[in-house]
C-alpha cells in the first residue's frame, strides 16, 4: 500500500496492545535473539504468574511498518488530516495478523493486534 505522504509523528501517537486475552494488554518493545519485536508482557516469565501459560503474540518491525503504513494511508485517503474522520473500530488481516483500532483521538491511536501464526508455533 503506497502513500502519497506520511504523518509527521505518526508512529509517537500509536498504542500497541495484545489481543489475545478477554481484556487489551499493553504490549511493549523487547529485543529477541536476532531482532527487536512488540510482545505481550507474559512473553516473559517474570510478568506471568506460576502456572500461567507463556503469551507469545508478537509484532515484528516488519509487520509494524506495514500496520503503520495502512493507517497512515486511511487517514490520508480519508482526509483525517484535517480530523474529519475517526476510525475507531476499523479491523484489517494483513499477513496473518489480526488488527483493531480500540481508539483513535488527537492524542493516540491505540491499536489492537493478534499474530496467529506466532501463537500456532508456541511451546508451553
Amino acid at each position: 500500500m503506497s502513500t502519497k505522504y506520511l504523518i509527521s509523528g505518526i508512529m509517537a501517537n500509536i498504542e500497541l496492545y495484545c489481543g489475545n486475552h478477554p481484556e487489551p494488554v499493553r504490549m511493549s518493545l523487547i529485543q529477541g535473539p536476532f531482532s527487536a519485536f512488540y510482545a505481550c508482557p507474559k512473553y516473559n516469565d517474570e510478568e506471568r504468574k506460576p502456572g500461567e501459560h507463556k503469551c507469545a503474540n508478537r509484532l515484528s518491525v516488519t509487520n509494524l511498518e506495514r500496520m503503520v503504513d495502512h493507517i497512515n494511508s486511511m487517514l490520508c485517503d480519508n482526509g483525517s488530516l484535517n480530523n474529519s474522520v475517526n476510525i475507531k473500530g476499523h479491523v484489517w488481516r494483513d499477513n496473518g495478523v489480526d488488527y483493531k483500532i480500540l481508539v483513535h483521538n488527537r492524542d493516540k491511536i491505540c491499536v489492537q493486534c493478534l499474530d496467529h501464526s506466532a501463537l500456532t508455533n508456541i511451546k508451553r
